[in-house]
């Protein structure tokens, strides 16, 4: 069997996700009847993450999970000797030990797969009464690491669906996510929520609520363009507007730190958050922002996506990079700062192709969207920042 998921990119709302769930907010939340949510709009790609799984049946104790990958044609820098570890070792042995000798990448499997056999006990007993073994190769992947389009969340959600279809778990798309969330927190990520959207499937566009609970609202579904789909869901809208929204999404061929990012601005949502940061001010930026603007953010682009409005939704790109940079980049200044980010969105060629841009995912100098005036400005786009800038890996995303 094969199986793929794919990435997620963020056009706006990003942060809001756990922002909404941390501890300010629901401390906040027990005073004020305002109800401060997190809100994304997101789309999922067409790349992803590749794993072909062979099940062979072995006693049980001698059940594992056996895990490969294909050097040329999986993550730079990701590849190692195969890993494997019976289910009883995954239940019994401390997570510190499980991880100790794999790739940063993959330990987020062995997170995911520590939650799914020990936090609920029903599925444990559903795993260990079955005898199987899962052979997983993960034979390509074509997703960049760090650069805002959840490669983790793609193998973390990845692995939890093997799992569902292979024991025949009878999980909904809701609690994978939920425990693909859970379980890459459970190795030090503070993601939220966001980036386990890709659950979905590929090439949609979602309008993603988050809620105080950590429960996750769909709003709305947006087909991406020149793709088909079967899906006749109710709140599916199909765009009959001729007017195209061409984007261009830009490996900017640089590092960020994604574990530094989040742990600095969680800071500002801790209840004692006071003591972390030393000024208020900061703090109430940050959670005004990610609480309330960013709402009315995501409520003015999908007014002027389901518009086709190109300029009125660029502008909105250019805003939304300048709040995140006013209310958010004090936090983490070593990351977000980002000066290669701004240097392509201040390029002045650049400008005159594009109608607005910003960073995606956690910010910094991983990648950003930004919003050509046309297709053809986009083709003319991809060439020039080729020529000058050595950046070669883009993805194009038609709304």
């Amino acid at each position: 069997m094969e199986f793929f998921m794919p990435g997620r990119i963020a056009l706006f709302g990003e942060h809001s996700d756990w922002a909404s769930i941390s501890p300010y907010n629901i401390e906040r939340l027990k005073n004020y009847n305002n109800n401060g949510i997190g809100k994304a709009i997101i789309c999922t790609t067409n790349q992803g993450t590749f794993v072909k799984v062979t099940e062979q049946l072995h006693s049980n104790n001698d059940r594992l999970l056996y895990f490969s990958y294909e050097s040329s044609t999986t993550i730079a820098n990701t590849c190692q000797q195969p890993f494997s570890f019976t289910l009883q070792d995954i239940i019994n042995k401390p997570i510190e030990e499980l991880i100790s000798s794999i790739h940063n990448y993959y330990i987020y499997i062995i997170g995911v797969l520590k939650y799914l056999l020990t936090f609920n006990h029903s599925i444990q007993q559903i795993i260990l009464s079955s005898n199987k073994s899962l052979i997983c190769n993960n034979f390509k992947n074509t997703l960049p690491m760090g650069k805002g389009v959840s490669s983790s969340a793609s193998i973390c959600v990845l692995i939890v669906r093997i799992f569902n279809k292979c024991y025949n778990l009878g999980l909904s798309i809701d609690e994978e996510m939920d425990i693909a969330f859970l379980g890459e927190r459970l190795v030090g990520s503070e993601c939220g929520k966001l980036d386990q959207c890709c659950a979905y499937g590929p090439n949609v566009c979602l309008v993603v609520e988050f809620k105080t609970d950590s429960s996750v609202f769909i709003s709305k579904v947006i087909q991406l363009l020149n793709v088909d789909s079967d899906n006749n869901s109710d709140n599916i809208v199909n765009e009959n507007n001729n007017e195209k929204l061409s984007f261009l999404l830009i490996d900017l061929k640089a590092k960020k730190n994604t574990i530094k990012i989040l742990k600095d601005l969680n800071q500002a949502f801790m209840l004692n958050a006071l003591d972390l940061i030393k000024s208020q001010e900061l703090i109430e930026n940050a959670t005004n922002y990610l609480l309330f603007e960013n709402q009315l953010i995501c409520d003015k682009a999908l007014e002027f996506i389901e518009r086709r409005d190109v300029k009125q939704l660029g502008k909105l790109l250019d805003e939304a990079q300048n709040l995140f940079d006013k209310n958010l980049q004090p936090l983490c200044k070593e990351e977000l700062t980002a000066p290669i980010l701004h240097s392509i969105l201040n390029d002045e060629y650049v400008r005159t192709l594009i109608v607005g841009g910003k960073g995606v995912g956690s910010g910094g100098d991983g990648s950003c969207i930004v919003l050509c005036k046309s297709q053809e400005e986009r083709e003319e786009l991809k060439k020039y920042l080729n020529n000058n800038y050595g950046m070669n890996n883009n993805l194009d995303l038609t709304l």
